[in-house]
């Protein structure tokens, strides 16, 4: 039995076609898409997976405060699918080109095409959407300033995941407040009202408090990551460049965070439509090959049909009349026709007995190298 199926194995395969030049271009594209959809969605998933980074602070802010997620800061969503999505092309094309088959090939455009209806509105969205979503991201980060922080190390003795955000925001940013630092030194119309109002006090250590003119996260420390990869945020002061910073705001940082992790999104969101943009332009390829392939292969079945049904019209009428016979009732059709020459008469007969026997012989797709699946 085994060798039965090597056999049947080997002939399938020794039936397998050198593929032509558009074919090899087709699969070429096919595997370059399956590649790019590889690679996108481990960046998807990345961008699921990492919440240390400027993206995963401003989805985490907004989900605490709004309880969803930004949708236009989080290309994880949609590159996973579409990336896995992209995959499944590879095969369709294989088996409309290795083995010839007319359905796979149809099946391979159809469904190229749903993916280009897909991802296109997707890339759309996200480049008109940018405005939009600074806005919303800006609010997101005001409300959470307004209503939630409350600074170190109240944010982490009180609980409050939304002040610890943004204490690990500034902290690996090097920035204060949202604009600058002087967000927290006026108590009307400022982002900080909760941190103003009842958080500024600053204990020294040696049972001195101050009054805080800044959050002891827009200091400058040393060794900071080592702090926050050990949540160690009951001794920050240890880490302090200056442990006065809170109070006298020596040795503190003035830029505001909101540009910072707006460059950052935009750039992952710059990372996401060229995730959509690449993909598209192979697709939109793949499509004029696949569409090139299909037409080659048409053409080339309706000649080698035409060519064979020739050769059967002509030999069966040798064989049965003979040679003379046959230049005989070519003469006497000529006769009767003075209008037609010899050569006319030989396509005006070709082509009607073509025209009237074309079922029988058949043609097209399934009678020469592309066969119906």
């Amino acid at each position: 039995d085994s060798q039965i199926v090597l056999t049947y194995n080997c002939s399938r395969i020794a039936k397998m076609r050198t593929l032509d030049t558009e074919e090899k271009v087709l699969v070429g594209l096919a595997w370059a898409f399956a590649v790019l959809g590889l690679a996108f969605a481990g960046v998807g998933i990345w961008c699921l997976a990492d919440t240390s980074t400027l993206l995963g602070y401003a989805n985490s802010l907004y989900y605490n405060s709004q309880g969803s997620n930004l949708f236009g800061l989080q290309p994880g969503f949609t590159l996973v699918p579409c990336g896995l999505a992209s995959v499944f092309a590879l095969p369709i094309c294989m088996a409309a080109t290795c083995r010839p088959s007319k359905s796979f090939l149809i099946a391979f455009i159809v469904y190229m095409c749903i993916l280009l209806l897909v991802e296109l509105p997707m890339t759309i969205t996200v480049l008109a959407g940018w405005p939009t979503t600074k806005t919303t991201l800006q609010t997101a980060l005001e409300n959470s300033m307004k209503d939630d922080y409350v600074g170190l190390p109240y944010s982490y003795t009180h609980n409050e995941p939304n002040s610890l955000i943004f204490d690990k925001l500034m902290l690996e940013n090097k920035c204060c407040g949202i604009n600058s630092n002087t967000d927290f030194t006026n108590n009307y119309l400022t982002y900080a009202s909760v941190w103003y109002n009842g958080y500024r006090s600053y204990a020294l250590g040696n049972g001195t408090s101050l009054t805080a003119s800044i959050p002891a996260a827009c200091c400058m420390y040393n060794n900071v990551q080592t702090m926050i990869n050990n949540s160690d945020w009951l001794n920050y002061r240890n880490y302090m460049q200056n442990q006065l910073c809170p109070y006298n705001q020596g040795y503190s940082y003035a830029v505001g965070c909101y540009s910072t992790l707006t460059t950052s999104v935009y750039s992952v969101i710059s990372l996401s439509v060229g995730c959509y943009f690449i993909p598209i332009i192979v697709q939109v390829a793949a499509l004029v090959a696949s569409g090139v392939v299909y037409h080659t292969a048409h053409h080339a079945n309706e000649v080698a049909d035409w060519t064979q049904y020739d050769k059967r019209y002509n030999n069966g009428r040798t064989g049965r009349n003979g040679r003379g016979q046959q230049q005989q009732q070519q003469q006497q059709r000529q006769s009767k026709r003075p209008d037609r020459g010899q050569d006319d008469d030989e396509v005006y007969y070709t082509g009607r007995d073509a025209e009237r026997n074309s079922n029988q012989y058949g043609g097209g797709w399934g009678s020469n190298n592309y066969r119906r699946a």
